[in-house]
């Protein structure tokens, strides 16, 4: 099996967490084996950890993962183990038909879906893709410009401020791209200028909406809503089971129907004292400052 880890420090403790974990962050991460060496493979990693005194490990993963249930009765003896929820995923499960899925949505996202078609019909906005045959590097250039304009016009940094994170997205999507395991969407208008740049990663029940980027003074022809519309009416054509949104509380996902998905955040510290004393002060301070922020907000 294949447990893909990787060690840092977190408030001076050495933490052992998956790799794909933080900020631009993996939704469903797990371990890779046949279901018949779990039991197994469970028992070697916690051997790793006591071997190794790590101080913690974390791992962020949805409900009832079967790493996190397997380790708890391995590591109890010298691991304290606590579980919280974080931000969910959000994911569509998709009819029969596209005219199913214009009936069972609310009135106001049909409004946006019936324009969005006719937009796209009308030629005024164009799509194409790398599984079509667009050039994935040309593609990943334009979407990381468009993405960056979008969260820089913001004042936020935007992920590929971190040349170390683009290169290494770079190199996957051209992996993934060529396997058809993935594709850059991308949308342009009439004119010739790009617009707006999706990266869809393609599951095995659908497709999952890793990131975006749109130009910001074509917001208003809402560009977001067009690509998600022919997204979307793709994978119903392809008998997909779900269109999946992947992790955020964003107003939007709702709107097109999609529910959440819990995902947790597991954390093991063993049990020396320091550790102990460590873990407790940082969660007492981070729950003073929850406590601060809601009575600000009242």
């Amino acid at each position: 099996g294949i447990i893909p880890l990787y060690s840092d420090r977190w408030f001076g403790l050495q933490r052992l967490r998956f790799m794909g974990s933080g900020k631009t962050c993996s939704d469903y991460l797990d371990i890779v084996c046949d279901p018949d060496d779990l039991e197994q493979l469970d028992q070697c990693l916690a051997e790793y950890l006591l071997a190794n005194q790590f101080d913690l490990l974390e791992i962020e993963c949805p409900r009832n993962n079967r790493l996190s249930n397997g380790l708890r009765p391995l590591l109890q003896s010298h691991y304290r183990s606590e579980v919280r929820s974080i931000e969910p995923s959000w994911r569509i499960e998709l009819p029969g038909s596209w005219d199913a899925m214009m009936s069972s949505r609310k009135s106001s996202l049909r409004r946006k879906l019936r324009k969005a078609e006719k937009r796209l019909s009308s030629g005024e906005f164009i799509l194409s893709s790398t599984m079509d045959g667009d050039c994935v590097e040309t593609s990943f250039g334009v979407f990381c410009d468009l993405h960056q304009e979008r969260f820089q016009s913001k004042g936020e940094p935007g992920v590929f401020s971190d040349s170390k994170f683009e290169q290494f997205l770079k190199e996957a999507l051209i992996r993934l791209c060529n396997q058809k395991q993935a594709e850059i969407v991308l949308l342009h208008h009439e004119s010739g200028e790009a617009v707006g740049a999706q990266v869809l990663l393609r599951a095995s029940s659908g497709y999952q909406y890793y990131q975006s980027g749109y130009r910001g003074n074509y917001m208003k022809s809402e560009p977001g809503y067009l690509m998600f519309t022919a997204a979307i009416k793709n994978a119903i054509a392809r008998g997909d089971q779900y269109f999946d949104f992947l992790r955020g509380d964003e107003p939007y996902k709702g709107l097109w129907g999609a529910v959440p998905m819990e995902l947790n955040k597991a954390r093991f510290f063993t049990k020396r004292p320091l550790v102990t004393m460590i873990a407790g002060g940082v969660n007492t301070s981070r729950q003073l400052v929850r406590n601060l922020k809601s009575r600000l907000r009242r």
